[in-house]
């Protein structure tokens, strides 16, 4: 058995929540008192970012998820081609 790929998860989501009236949806928000919540984000200065943008970048390499090397034999699926193959 293989797992759901992440467009087919992405649109069970997105249809449960299409599926919801909005009644529902505001009376949850309601009942985590998230509805009563006023906070404002405020605006990131922009000369900041490429200096975030580069301690992500650090922080991820970091991690040492990937060996940096690209190899013919390494696969990048398509979501389409594996679609495909969860229909077989």
């Amino acid at each position: 058995m293989k797992p759901p790929n992440r467009v087919d998860i992405t649109e069970w989501i997105s249809t449960s929540w299409g599926d919801l009236s909005i009644d529902t949806i505001v009376s949850g928000f309601a009942k985590m008192g998230i509805l009563t919540d006023t906070r404002v984000a405020e605006a990131m200065p922009t000369e900041d970012a490429p200096q975030i943008e580069s301690c992500i970048v650090e922080e991820l390499e970091n991690c040492n998820l990937v060996d940096g090397e690209f190899r013919s034999d390494d696969g990048i699926e398509n979501e389409s081609d594996s679609d495909d193959e969860s229909n077989l």
